[in-house]
């Protein structure tokens, strides 16, 4: 990588930083100095089977169904979420799923929606999974970039309620996952 690059790169990260900053700020949110700022990528799946609705990070996290430790963030623990992620998998053992993006043959994906909520505050309301769902021919992953980032503070919970006119077969699971920037 050139001089330029890398000085392209730098500039890139302290506007990351200060926009990061900035919605801390705004949301009233303590910064501890002890932190390091870091991408981050949590998950949390569920055996959705027949059922035509569920929530997501909630209840006890287990590392089957989640890379977290616990659902409500540590203190002094924000994120901001820039991206969702929804991946389908098909085994009777919610651990051992292989996933995949979404595809038009996920009938149960195709006909739900998904709300968020962060904070306690509804952020997004009835978003299709549809939108998620991969052209067979395309090498795009299953993540929907947010024009309006989420923030989700520490000491708080994310909760993500799934809903579908259309029920699954039995041994359906779905993940949903966020990604964005944070202090760990």
């Amino acid at each position: 990588m050139d001089f330029l690059s890398k000085l392209k790169q730098l500039e890139e990260q302290k506007r990351l930083v200060s926009a990061f900053e900035k919605t801390l700020s705004e949301n009233g949110a303590k910064i501890s100095q002890s932190k390091s700022l870091a991408d981050v990528s949590f998950y949390h799946s569920l055996a959705i089977e027949t059922a035509k609705s569920a929530v997501f990070f909630e209840g006890n996290a287990s590392t089957s169904n989640t890379n977290l430790r616990q659902f409500i963030r540590p203190e002094g623990e924000h994120v901001v979420i820039t991206a969702l992620e929804v991946l389908a998998g098909n085994n009777a053992t919610l651990g051992s799923t292989d996933w995949t993006p979404l595809t038009t043959g996920d009938a149960y994906a195709k006909n739900a929606t998904m709300t968020v909520y962060a904070n306690g505050i509804k952020v997004l309301d009835r978003y299709p999974l549809a939108d998620f769902i991969k052209d067979v021919d395309s090498d795009e992953p299953a993540t929907v970039e947010l024009m309006t980032p989420i923030f989700w503070g520490g000491q708080t919970e994310l909760r993500v309620e799934y809903s579908s006119t259309v029920g699954g077969a039995a041994s359906d699971n779905l993940r949903i996952g966020v990604k964005g920037i944070g202090l760990i």
